[in-house]
């Protein structure tokens, strides 16, 4: 009979070692039908071994005749190299390398179960199911605009200009962290199970049911809360992964209440209380600028914010002047007309810069 006729051709790809998963799963198959094929492989395997990865698919009985003819040679070959005291018993020299050609077919079977056993489980076994990391919701406020977020649990938040926050994917879930740069007035939802946080450059602030603001512009200033209605717990950001949402009741916290103001500023104890000025710190709400004795310094950040424009200042003095003035809806333009008067300054206003100047320098600017 010839091999491929009693032997089907996924078997006959599996022993000559080009076989795909679907082969192996068939051979395993295949041998769980009938116990005697477990046999008829291992000669398989020992006939192409012994053939030396060259098997006839013709007749069986002429492919067993070939390689017995091979093995006689190779056990002449042996015999003239072989040491004295292995001259006694030529037989066993080549049952013995029969042997050894038969146990390498056996761990051929042997290595194809246990990788057939590998497959196996590969295909049956459940997937892992990889960690998902935890994404995030990031909302950012070009200049000259405000943003309007409506969070999932009903939490109201309203960006000021060049701003941003983020939340986890799974807000509200275990936490309502939210994580912000910048300033924002939030209206919160507090009849939720899971506390309010807001993260914001070194502080942290917990509603406890109300409106509030925060803002993390004025570095001389510090983090600044104010607190429209309700009550909030002001703590100092303790060194803290993201998703950990608990507030460290070890450091200094206080409520701040309807009409005050806290300020955390770089040094934990540093965390104070006072009287807001609530018509001033909620002024951009309703689209107003008001400057109120500033120092030019945080003038210039907040008109750039506010009309999305570079602010240039040609002479360092000019960061001695304060300034007061209010505008509601006014052109970038006009507010600098006001501003330099009140600085007893000049300015020039080109595309999107805006730029201050003693006025002896325009004076000179005419000349040349």
């Amino acid at each position: 009979m010839k091999l491929d006729e009693k032997f089907p051709k996924e078997v006959m790809r599996y022993v000559s070692g080009e076989y795909t998963l679907a082969d192996e799963k068939f051979v395993h198959d295949w041998l769980a039908e009938d116990p005697v094929r477990k046999e008829m492989l291992e000669e398989l395997q020992t006939l192409w071994e012994l053939s030396g990865g060259v098997l006839d698919l013709g007749d069986e009985q002429s492919a067993w005749k070939r390689v017995r003819q091979r093995v006689k040679e190779e056990n002449k070959a042996a015999d003239k190299k072989r040491l004295p005291f292995h001259e006694k018993g030529n037989s066993t020299s080549r049952g013995t390398l029969n042997m050894i050609l038969r146990v390498a077919a056996v761990l051929l079977v042997v290595a194809g179960a246990v990788g057939f056993y590998l497959y196996t489980i590969e295909a049956t076994a459940p997937p892992v199911q990889p960690v998902e990391e935890v994404g995030y919701n990031t909302i950012t406020s070009k200049a000259g605009e405000r943003v309007l977020v409506n969070v999932s649990d009903g939490t109201k938040v309203v960006l000021n200009e060049s701003s941003q926050i983020r939340y986890r994917d799974d807000y509200g879930h275990s936490s309502r962290d939210i994580y912000l740069q910048g300033e924002a007035y939030f209206e919160v939802n507090h009849d939720h199970p899971t506390p309010f946080l807001v993260h914001a450059r070194g502080a942290v602030i917990e509603d406890i049911g109300t409106k509030f603001n925060v803002n993390t512009r004025r570095e001389d200033q510090g983090t600044e809360v104010v607190v429209s209605e309700g009550k909030v717990r002001v703590s100092p950001e303790k060194p803290a992964a993201e998703n950990d949402s608990t507030v460290d009741k070890s450091l200094t916290s206080v409520v701040v209440s309807e009409g005050q103001k806290a300020s955390v500023k770089n040094n934990p104890d540093d965390l104070t209380v006072e009287k807001a000025d609530l018509h001033r710190s909620l002024a951009w709400l309703q689209d107003r600028l008001i400057f109120d004795d500033e120092p030019l310094s945080q003038v210039i950040s907040q008109l750039e914010n506010h009309y999305g424009i570079t602010v240039e200042v040609a002479d360092s003095s000019l960061f001695n002047k304060y300034v007061t003035g209010s505008f509601q809806d006014e052109s970038v333009e006009n507010v600098a007309k006001v501003l330099a008067i009140s600085m007893q300054a000049g300015y020039s206003l080109e595309d999107s810069t805006l730029q201050f100047f003693i006025k002896r320098q325009q004076f000179n600017h005419q000349n040349n």
